[in-house]
């Protein structure tokens, strides 16, 4: 393998590794959301409850 090919390969692999992780941030911030909405929901069942 020449030094070029090194190269192209290992940048091709930061590449992926950086798709990778921008898609599991993706996943955790639809999952923090989904985590929000479903604390407001329990919030207001509480506040309905209390009245």
């Amino acid at each position: 393998m020449e030094n070029s090919d090194i190269i192209s390969s290992t940048v091709a692999n930061i590449g992926s590794t950086v798709t990778d992780i921008s898609s599991t941030a993706a996943n955790i911030g639809s999952t923090a959301a989904n985590i929000g909405s479903t604390v407001t929901d329990i919030s207001r069942k509480i506040v309905l409850q209390q009245t």
